[in-house]
């Protein structure tokens, strides 16, 4: 976050306009950037976009992402979460769902993660992804378009920024003329309530129906073995909860639950728990 403005007064402006923890957001509205996101340079015609082309795991129908591929290299070009306060927040952690593939005979594109104690100034880089550190796919000569499989969950601990009243996140593309970066399903939470640390997302498990409205059916695969099956609202709450020893599990009476995005989390003998998203809606 190479920009430098003015922050005069700004926590004063914006002490009524702090985003709650858990905050999410999927980028499936049109409406873009979201309430209290910022892209930048301000007014730049080159930004961060809504993509309507692809989403997270292929979950969901919209996500938002930046075309190096189209973009002169040498420039960097972000957007910026809504402001958030950390003062009674003990583990902060930022996840997000990242699609990317190197342009062959390009350098690689640059993902950094950076935050701002006032929200416009003293922009400050927690973390720059690149290389190997950020390609979710091979390396192609054509404009990346990623499949549900080739993407990847990123969790990062804040835990710098604990106990701050004021705190801005943001996340930068700095192009190297090489590919399209996606980003998605990005959560900012607090580790101590929520409790979910380690995600591993998968889209090979069969889940149905997607979205869903008053059930879940689940069928793993052959060699799994399934134990237990639990969904979360965004909040990470346990909303329902089933454990049976036969292979279908069917996750019912969920009707009364508000509409919205929720985890589904599957222990499974031998393994790590793999965790589905999906949408609620009601009929």
């Amino acid at each position: 976050m190479k920009q430098i403005l003015p922050a005069i007064f700004f926590s004063m402006l914006f002490m009524e306009s702090y985003a709650q923890l858990p905050y999410s957001q999927d980028f499936e509205a049109t409406t873009f950037p979201p309430t209290g996101w910022q892209t930048f340079p301000i007014g730049s015609p080159i930004n961060w976009e809504h993509d309507a082309t692809v989403s997270g795991y292929g979950i969901g129908t919209a996500c938002t992402s930046f075309d190096n591929f189209n973009t002169p290299a040498g420039s960097y070009y972000g957007i910026r979460l809504p402001i958030m306060n950390f003062t009674s927040v003990s583990q902060p952690y930022i996840r997000f769902d990242i699609a990317y593939a190197q342009r062959i005979n390009s350098a690689s594109d640059i993902f950094g993660l950076w935050w701002s104690p006032n929200g416009t100034s003293g922009w400050q880089n927690l973390i720059n992804y690149s290389g190997a550190s950020l390609v979710t796919a091979p390396a192609t000569s054509v404009l990346f378009v990623p499949t549900a499989s080739q993407w990847q969950t990123k969790t990062r601990s804040l835990s710098s920024l604990a106990g701050l009243p004021l705190v801005r996140l943001a996340i930068e593309d700095d192009c190297n003329h090489g590919n399209k970066i996606y980003f998605d399903n990005v959560i900012v939470f607090d580790s101590a309530t929520v409790g979910i640390n380690e995600i591993i997302y998968s889209n090979q498990l069969h889940v149905y129906p997607d979205p869903f409205s008053s059930f879940i059916t689940i069928i793993p695969d052959e060699a799994q073995t399934i134990y237990r099956a639990g969904l979360y609202d965004i909040t990470g709450s346990l909303v329902a909860a089933i454990e049976e020893s036969n292979r279908i599990f069917r996750v019912e009476n969920l009707s009364g639950l508000p509409e919205g995005i929720y985890f589904l989390r599957l222990d499974i003998q031998n393994e790590k728990p793999l965790f589905r998203k999906l949408i609620k809606i009601n009929d």
